[in-house]
């Protein structure tokens, strides 16, 4: 990349300086500007040392294929000179919404910027000041606490993978949703809900149905359960795509690893056994828990008296 025309040219009109992975200094930068994955990554900065853009650098190079690898230096020149023809910073967007924290057009693009860098775990503490803020509406401050909870379930550099910590997520989206689902924005919350709390987990069809029975539940606690019925609607429609296009996709592959990996998913306890009993499975803290659970519903299934 670096003998290209296109990063020789950039070189001379700004300062580039690459980290490699393996550096000290690559584990304070990526925590200085909240990198959340291990990829490739750009982070362009003005003159004065404030953010312009934070980005995935892989996107220069999508296909991974000859093709793209030789255009990669070309789009990552031409993505970086994009960014530096911003005219504000992140620095300078903050900066504008804590003089009027109650402009909420101010917040808007402030969380856009975010949201376009991955930075979730500052525009989870942006909404949470936002959230405080006395001068907001009611509905205002609930809308925040709502993009709070969108932003945790975004946010990859979170350890949700744990039993514990996954619990915890999904009894806080059940409750922002039984209590909000009224709002105009609460359908991010079922997207968010499933997205994070049910899938890419062993037996997601079982839990996002224990999730809507318990959520029909409250549904029949409120006064008027209309708008949470309407939520659960869609979380229904979402778990029948989910179990659908899962489904199509195991019927249709060959790969024995990858077939066991989604019966696991669609809840097949012995799939997830087998998978998850063998390296590199076996090693990872997330599918010993996944091993776990299949063995749970093994032994309830055993349990479980027969029809005669």
């Amino acid at each position: 990349m670096l003998p290209s025309r296109a990063i020789r040219a950039l070189c001379k009109q700004i300062v580039v300086t690459v980290v490699k992975r393996d550096d000290p200094e690559c584990a304070e930068l990526r925590k200085e500007f909240a990198v959340p994955f291990l990829n490739s990554w750009v982070v362009v900065l003005d003159g004065k040392g404030e953010t312009l853009a934070s980005l995935i650098g892989d996107a220069a190079g999508a296909g991974c294929n000859k093709g793209s690898v030789d255009k990669f230096p070309r789009n990552l020149v031409r993505l970086i000179r994009k960014s530096l023809k911003r005219a504000e910073t992140v620095e300078e967007l903050e900066r504008r919404w804590k003089k009027r924290p109650q402009d909420m057009e101010m917040f808007e693009a402030l969380a856009r910027r975010l949201e376009e860098m991955d930075a979730y775990a500052k525009l989870w503490q942006h909404c949470q000041d936002a959230v405080a803020n006395p001068f907001l509406s009611q509905l205002q401050r609930d809308g925040c606490r709502i993009r709070a909870f969108t932003a945790q379930a975004s946010d990859h550099t979170q350890e949700l993978s744990t039993r514990k910590a996954r619990a915890r997520f999904v009894r806080e989206g059940e409750r922002l949703l039984a209590e909000l689902a009224g709002h105009p924005k609460a359908a991010g919350l079922v997207s968010a809900l499933f997205s994070r709390g049910y899938a890419h987990t062993f037996d997601v069809p079982g839990k996002s149905a224990r999730a809507i029975a318990r959520l029909e539940r409250a549904s029949r606690q409120v006064v008027d359960g209309t708008a949470l019925k309407e939520r659960i609607r869609e979380l229904a429609e979402m778990r029948e795509k989910w179990i659908a296009r899962t489904t199509e996709i195991f019927q249709r592959t060959a790969h024995r690893t990858v077939k066991s990996f989604l019966a696991a998913t669609l809840g097949d306890a012995r799939a997830a056994i087998k998978l998850c009993s063998h390296s590199p499975y076996s090693e990872d803290p997330k599918y010993r828990q996944w091993l776990q659970e299949a063995r749970r519903k093994m032994e309830r299934e055993r349990n479980r008296p027969q029809a005669r």
